[in-house]
């Protein structure tokens, strides 16, 4: 898993804001069943729209993650503007976008929910005007 962070994160290395503070810890051990290659999409999803969350400020992202006996949580934390709570109830509809025209289909969290929830797990999110968490819920590999 946290490979795949890491991958999406050199991917964006170049985009990111100039003094944008990207925190990870992510345990090395953590395994999980699914597929790798949806999961760097989930990621790549949740870590760019955090950036763009924290473009306009001192950017801080911080991803982390939490092992419970039977399931990992993984967190993308950004002290951007917020999600509004009139838009809270529409970000997993598909082509639901508060983004503007051409930098933003609406098709990324939508697919991001898909893709957790056939792997077994959900996705939440808490947020409020500089600070937004994406929890993000999977059943552990245990062998």
């Amino acid at each position: 898993m946290k490979e795949g962070i890491e991958s999406v994160l050199q991917m964006y290395s170049n985009v990111w804001k100039q003094g944008t503070l990207i925190e990870v810890s992510i345990d090395n051990n953590i395994k999980i069943h699914g597929y790798p290659d949806e999961l760097v999409q989930v990621w790549t999803n949740l870590i760019y729209n955090a950036l763009q969350a924290t473009a306009k400020t001192k950017g801080v992202v911080n991803i982390y993650s939490e092992l419970d006996e039977e399931l990992v949580h993984v967190y993308v934390k950004d002290n951007g503007e917020g999600i509004s709570e009139e838009n809270m109830t529409n970000i997993f509809e598909p082509f639901f976008t508060t983004k503007e025209l051409g930098m933003g289909t609406g098709l990324g969290l939508p697919t991001a929910k898909k893709i957790i929830e056939s792997q077994g797990g959900f996705i939440e999110v808490k947020s409020k005007v500089g600070e937004t968490i994406f929890k993000v819920t999977l059943p552990v590999n245990k062998s």
